[in-house]
């Protein structure tokens, strides 16, 4: 979630750098001298003028006006709350979740495991799971869809990746409707898929 955030507050901060550009250029064509080696030490000034001139020409403040201090503050809020959420996860010593990398849709439950191009191994069905550890993965996950490897044979545990075209393993959904600390079995033994209920104590 928090690189959403940062992808958001870059996109909205290079908005804002076209705007004051455009800024620079009317003024220039109003006869406004603008120094561009200075141009970032005295832009309020700059949009202050800007500013006065619009409004003076047609009695109303110029687009490119509102429309950089509208990116500018999108890109703040976006920032501030990617530091929030850093910050949050830092606190509890976990790491932030990758949504980017679980979080998603699938095709189809039986084809694909999450968005991207999963590794796919080709081999025989086979009856029995992977035991791929004998202790839960204990994880800080963040709202979304996940799909937990049934298989054992995952490359991405305990997430699905593919890895069980061949057999007749298929992944299950995880839906969270919020951020939830949960322990997902890695022995694939439990009674109570995907979470842990330490049957992997006798294995």
């Amino acid at each position: 979630m928090s690189t959403l955030f940062l992808v958001v507050a870059i996109l909205a901060a290079l908005w804002g750098v076209v705007d004051a550009i455009l800024i620079a250029i009317a003024l220039d064509k109003r006869g406004i001298a603008v120094n561009m080696l200075l141009f970032r030490l005295f832009f309020f000034r700059y949009l202050s003028d800007y500013r006065k001139a619009t409004l003076r020409e047609t009695g109303k403040v110029g687009p490119l006006y509102y429309s950089y201090i509208a990116a500018m503050s999108v890109a703040r809020f976006c920032a501030a709350i990617r530091v929030i959420l850093r910050s949050k996860y830092a606190g509890t010593g976990a790491k932030a979740p990758d949504t980017a990398a679980f979080a998603g849709t699938m095709d189809t439950e039986r084809t694909g495991c999450r968005q991207g191009k999963p590794e796919v191994y080709e081999e025989a069905a086979m009856s029995k799971p992977v035991i791929a550890d004998k202790k839960p993965a204990v994880l800080e996950l963040a709202a979304g869809t996940y799909w937990w490897c049934r298989c054992g044979k995952s490359r991405k545990q305990p997430f699905c990746d593919g890895a069980h075209k061949g057999t007749d393993f298929t992944p299950m959904e995880l839906k969270l409707d919020a951020p939830k600390r949960v322990a997902l079995c890695l022995c694939k033994h439990t009674a109570g898929e995907p979470f842990c209920d330490g049957s992997h104590k006798k294995l």
